[in-house]
């Protein structure tokens, strides 16, 4: 098994991930990948050819002995040479099968390495693209990558010997027809050669149709990873419908180019399907009508029957294999145009930097891929154990600046040094790994105990990890969904603390903290005597008041340094600068609400705060003796703090409701037509086969009766040649006309079979996709927190592209299989009716041996579909935190864990496989058994039978052992099929949250709510069943109009405040009462489509701006720009039909704030809640909100969240929280008069008053 393992296959990659230099320009060719890979993987491909060339020589074997033995039944040979005909029969049989299954086991031990080489390759190339190539390759198309076409390149290799193997066994087949047939099986020959170019125009519309489809698909999914990642907010919008709509309209067009698709596969399939009838009339009819005294005998009917059938099981699975390697090459382009796309320029970063210098930019211009710089002419040198501040307002270029650095960008001029330094980045936006807290902070670094304790404490965390379950042993999901922005923000801190680097890159960190935990933050860790003095620091900020306490400041504008200097040589250079500075301290400490009796600070002091310090004492010391993970002990730990449990999988057979589903999808009616085609298709098969029976043994009749041999007819010595001649090709034409007329039938059989079966499964896709699409929208919120997005992209992924493609496929050879299987029994069983003794313990075995076989295969299909999501979830992860991953530069971390993952999944793929060849070897043992046995009866029998019938028996029973083996892989294929749609039908029947719109609800009429005023009646809320309550007993009135500022401590339970009003989360107990209606009572978009939130964490999608601001199209143009205006967006020169990128990375983040206010304005709500919506703003931006609110929501009822203190003291009331309890409510003027309120000693630890 080592062979199999990650670490060996990804060494293979290397070859792959040789050609994925983005730098070469030329054009990309899917062969670059394929050659890599015939290089790499030789040995597979050199032994597989070999027992392909031994299976195609032994196929010619069974020919000769076929031959032989329909002459021996009209011989006066002895029994004995039939029955060691017999056991030359058997032994050839044994060697195909070992030299069969040898192949496939071979082919798919290569195929399973080569998707281990493509995965890591892949892996490899999305943490060195640069962000240009980032924005043409997106989640979606990687997610699409990685399910879907490595998987189709993993298919066809296990079948690509049969492109060329298919080739010869036609070819060595028809030159054994010559040998019998002579110059006329060239008529058989042409109407091959007639079925090539139609094979390849079909081949060539098929890979175009589903290279269109794969193109939405990347799209589908693409918006799919997007909508999962801003669920939150579309629930919040109620925008579920819009986004239903949208992801509908690019799967109508999917399925448009599927339909096109299928279609194509139906028809090339009735072309080979037909193929063989044609080429057989064609052959016999020139043999007998052109030829020269020719007879159509039962050894020439049948040897070259039976090896038009073997032609045809070529003929079947060419197609089959022509369509694997054309979705194979689709898949090989889309994967080498992502390996030869843009690379981060590394040697864009030298080292040659002084003694003294950590950081040095020369004349540097940088840009985000285009050629327009983002920032220019940069000239900034940064010594060792330096503190800068980079400073300066929403779209200057703070966050550009630090990626330049990092490596990031694209450089367009000057130079770059860094000292060959470790480097920490804290990203501006926290990047968590769905991990416990403990593995997030301490990372790839080596564990250290006292170390870790003493950076958990100076990021202040040891309150937050007293509130978790299972302290630091706590799950904190995907992306950190059960985590505040400010718990999110501190955890990234420690992160990098707990690295000790010596270059720290700070993107923003204080921001999404409250103003005692950014005190905390810089006087204990960034600042002149925290954790980090004697490292050098860049510190982007918007907080003014530590400015004061850095070595230099950087003022940027417009992408170019303004200013540089100390705090005091900044305030000498310019009376704006000055003012620029006095208005940041206004903004943080004006006493905008007349409060007499406190003083109010100017600014927080980041030097020295007694008050601060002794209160942070005092909190750690409590901690200190305490478990940093919760004293929870042994096994209850584990179970405490996990969030993501394992993924759900079935045990057992497919349940027949699964079935049942799928067939009412499938449609009754096509299922009955489907049936019904292929009955009509392989009953006229059987009965052309009998009627060529038949007209084989009319020659032998006629030279019976006229007591004539072949060879006078052929002399024509005799007087009475003529008449027999005359005769034979008036029944020639009579029989030929009639086969072509059952052929006729086998052609409508066909196409009604195909045809239907395509429009069925097309149906049975679409219609389990809608289904499950519009339950994942139903979901609560809860279902999002403890799924990762990576099982559910699988769902969406891999398992409809299962039932859109492969199910076709599966359920067309297992039907045209199944039917030769039962008519070549019942065929036997009328001419040898002693063989039906025989056919109850062969079945019986058979059957005993595959439902062995698909037990196991079923658990091992499972095992995939299971194993892959954490593949796809560990690809996810990655892309949200690449530029984490590289500025840690643990890339080589990250490949081994994704390494060790695809090798758990490749396990699966093998073991699959393995057990496939295992249930191979014993079918094809019993089919071996099966022909020695019938080829016995015939000898037996051999004075009641014809050669005809002979020859009729022998080759059905020589075809029906491949049959048999096919039929009984392939229904586990189908098998393998439907349990994709189990785990869709998982996804499709998930618990939903309450009705969006509530029939014989209260009634309310479009300016619901009139007033704003809200009341919380003993409410009491929690996340899920089963954990703790978050709100308890709340009894809250907030009047109409009023703007309440709601704050308390991290995890004191504000944030759930709101998420209670928009009823994200149910009430355990208790009401929520807005203008006298009881919100339980309403359905949930018409509640969350009359208040509006403005959130923390500003979402966006991918689209234009007017999408973004307006979904469901409510809105006219004129009201979206009068919206843009209001927001300060308009004066940016930001257009409706600006394009958003994925997540809105190409807009600041203030702007993207700016935006969602923007959609609160549209919306005109009397409730507006505001969740730290400005906390990593900019002052200037935060200003802008804050008059906006207060000139466009005056009669509207404000809720906000507060961190920053300051932000509502002009608040009509503050709310404070603590351990879901409202502790305080009053106005801030008589709260903060109160030294022994809450909110005083809050305001005096954040050193907002004396």
């Amino acid at each position: 098994m080592a062979s199999y393992r990650g670490d060996s296959s990804t060494r293979k990659a290397e070859p792959s991930s040789s050609i994925s230099s983005g730098k070469s320009g030329k054009p990309p060719k899917s062969r670059g990948v394929s050659c890599s890979l015939m290089r790499a993987f030789c040995g597979f491909i050199v032994t597989s050819s070999i027992l392909e060339i031994c299976f195609d020589i032994l196929r010619l074997a069974p020919v000769y002995i076929l031959s032989r033995m329909i002459n021996f039944i009209s011989s006066d040979e002895s029994d004995s040479v039939g029955y060691m005909l017999c056991g030359a029969m058997f032994a050839v049989s044994i060697l195909m099968l070992l030299s069969l299954n040898g192949l496939v086991f071979v082919s798919c031990c290569g195929g399973v390495q080569i998707r281990s080489a493509l995965l890591a390759a892949i892996y490899r190339k999305c943490l060195v693209v640069s962000n240009e190539s980032s924005q043409q390759f997106t989640s979606g198309d990687l997610m699409n990558m990685i399910s879907v076409d490595i998987d189709n390149v993993y298919q066809f290799t296990m079948y690509s010997t049969l492109v060329w193997g298919a080739t010869v066994r036609i070819l060595s087949s028809v030159a054994i027809i010559w040998y019998y047939l002579g110059p006329s099986s060239l008529a058989g020959v042409s109407v091959i050669v007639a079925c090539i170019p139609i094979t390849v125009a079909l081949s060539s519309a098929i890979a175009r149709y589903q290279d269109q489809q794969m193109a939405e698909k990347d799209k589908r999914l693409d918006v799919l990873n997007e909508i999962l990642s801003g669920m939150k907010m579309i629930k919040l919008y109620a925008w579920e419908i819009p986004f239903i709509s949208k992801v509908r309209m690019i799967r109508a067009r999917e399925t448009g180019y599927l339909r096109k698709y299928l279609l194509g596969q139906a028809l090339l399939s009735l072309v080979w399907y037909c193929s063989p009838f044609l080429v057989t009339a064609t052959a016999f009819g020139a043999y007998v009508l052109c030829g020269k005294n020719h007879v159509l005998t039962p050894d020439k009917a049948f040897v070259s029957l039976f090896l038009f059938n073997n032609m045809r099981f070529s003929l079947t699975f060419l197609p089959i294999t022509i369509t694997m390697m054309l979705k194979a090459l689709v898949s090989l382009e889309r994967v080498h145009k992502y390996l030869l796309c843009e690379e981060i320029h590394s040697e864009d970063i030298t080292h040659y930097v002084q003694e003294g210098e950590d950081i040095r930019l020369s004349n540097a211009s940088f840009s985000w891929g285009g050629p327009d710089p983002t920032i220019s002419n940069l000239n900034l040198t940064v010594n060792k154990g330096e503190l800068i501040a980079i400073v300066g307002k929403v779209g200057s270029g703070k966050s550009s600046l630090l990626n330049a650095i990092l490596g990031g960008m694209k450089k367009l001029k000057g130079t770059i040094d860094i000292r060959k330094e470790s480097v920490a980045y804290v990203p501006q936006q926290a990047w968590i790994q769905n991990e416990t807290i403990r593995q997030n902070i301490i990372f790839t670094a080596l564990t250290d105990d006292s170390w870790y304790r003493e950076v958990v404490e100076k990021c202040c965390m040891l309150p937050d990890l007293k509130l978790f379950p299972a302290g630091d042993r706590t799950e904190i999901g995907e992306k950190g969904v059960n985590l505040s922005g400010g718990q999110k923000q501190r955890i990234s801190m420690a992160r990098a603390v707990y690295q000790r680097a010596k270059i720290y890159l700070l993107d923003d960190p204080l921001s999404a903290v409250d103003a005692h935990v950014s005190s905390e933050l810089f006087n204990n860790v960034i600042g002149p005597k925290g954790l980090l003095k004697n490292c050098t620091r860049v510190l982007v900020t918007h907080s003014v008041a530590v400015l004061p306490f850095v070595d230099r400041i950087v003022i940027l504008e417009n992408g170019k340094i303004a200013h540089m200097g100390t705090y005091q040589d900044i305030l000498k250079m310019d009376i704006k600068l000055r003012r620029f500075f006095a208005e940041k301290r206004q903004h943080t400490g004006k006493n905008e609400t007349g409060i007499t009796g406190t003083r109010l600070r100017p600014e927080a002091s980041y030097s020295s705060s007694r008050k601060i310090s002794a209160s942070s004492v005092q909190v750690d010391e409590s901690l200190s003796s305490s478990p940093l993970h919760g004293g929870l002990k042994g096994g209850m730990e584990k179970s405490k703090g996990a969030l993501i449990g394992e993924e759900a999988m079935e045990v057992g057979d497919v349940k027949w409701s699964i079935y049942g589903n799928v067939m009412r999808n499938f449609g009754f009616l096509m299922a009955f037509l489907c049936i019904v085609g292929f009955t009509i298709y392989r009953t006229a098969d059987v009965y052309s086969t009998i009627w060529l029976s038949e007209w084989s043994n009319d020659g032998v009749e006629l030279l019976k009766q006229h007591n004539m041999t072949e060879e006078d007819l052929q002399s024509g010595k005799s007087n009475q040649t003529e008449q027999v001649l005359d005769e034979i090709v008036t029944r020639t034409w009579e029989r030929m006309w009639v086969y072509l007329g059952i052929g006729g039938g086998q052609v409508i059989g066909a196409v009604i079979g195909t045809s239907c079966l395509a429009i069925g499964c097309l149906s049975a896709s679409s219609t389990l996709h809608s289904h499950m699409l519009y339950s994942i929208m139903r979901a609560p919120m809860s279902f999002f927190d403890t799924t990762p997005l990576g099982r559910i992209i699988n769902r969406f992924g891999k398992d409809i592209d299962v039932l859109d493609l492969e199910l076709y496929i599966h359920l067309d050879g297992w039907l045209d299989a199944a039917f030769q299987v039962v008519a070549t029994v019942i065929l036997i069983c009328i001419e040898i009716p002693f063989f039906v003794v025989f056919v109850v313990p062969i079945c019986s075995i058979y059957s005993l041996t595959q439902k062995v076989y698909v037990v196991a295969a079923r658990q091992f299909q499972r095992l995939q579909s299971t194993t892959r999501s954490p593949v796809l979830n560990n690809f996810s992860e990655t892309l949200n935190g690449v530029s984490s991953i590289r500025a840690y530069r643990v890339e080589q971390h990250f490949i081994k864990k994704c390494q060790i993952r695809v090798d758990l999944n490749q396990n699966c793929y093998f073991h699959s496989m393995a057990i496939g060849r295992w249930a191979a070897i014993r079918i094809d043992w019993l089919s071996a058994i099966v022909g020695c046995l019938t080829c016995g009866l015939i000898v037996y029998y051999r004075a009641v039978l014809n050669a005809g019938v002979a020859g009729l028996i022998l080759s059905y029973a020589l075809s029906v052992c491949d049959a048999v083996s096919w039929m009984i892989r392939i229904a586990t294929d189908v098998e393998s099929a439907v349990v994709a749609a189990e785990r869709i039908d998982e996804y499709s029947n998930i618990e939903s949250e309450a009705p969006w719109t509530r029939e014989g609800g209260p009634v309310l009429d479009g300016n619901w709510p009139h007033k704003g005023e809200v009341t919380f009646v003993r409410y009491s809320t929690r996340y899920r069943e089963g954990m703790d309550l978050v709100l308890k007993d709340i009894n809250l009135k907030i009047r109409c109009g009023e703007k309440v500022g709601v704050v308390g401590r991290t995890g004191a339970g504000k944030s759930s405040l709101t998420l209670a009003l928009f009823r994200i989360i149910e009430p355990a107990s208790g009401r929520i009462i807005i203008d006298e209606v009881d919100t339980s009572k309403l359905g949930l978009h018409d509640l969350r489509s009359r208040i509006t939130m403005i959130p923390q964490d500003p979402i966006l999608f991918r689209g234009t701006i007017r999408f973004n601001l307006d979904p469901q199209g409510l809105y006219t143009d004129q009201q979206l720009y009068a919206a843009l205006e209001r927001a300060h967006l308009k004066k940016t020169g930001l257009q409706l039909n600006y394009a958003v990128t994925q997540g809105g990375t190409n807009l600041a983040l203030g702007m993207r704030q700016l935006v969602c206010l923007a959609r609160a304005l549209l919306r005109k709500s009397k409730i507006i809640l505001l969740d730290e919506a400005t906390a990593a703003v900019d002052m200037e931006t935060d200003a802008y909100i804050q008059e906006t609110i207060r000139r466009d929501f005056a009669s509207s009822t404000i809720i906000t969240i507060a961190h920053r203190l300051n932000t509502v003291f002009d608040y009509d009331t503050i709310v404070v929280l603590s351990e879901g309890r409202v502790v305080e409510k009053g106005s801030p003027r008589l709260l903060l008069a109160d030294r022994n309120s809450h909110f005083h000693s809050m305001a005096e630890d954040a050193g907002l008053v004396y």
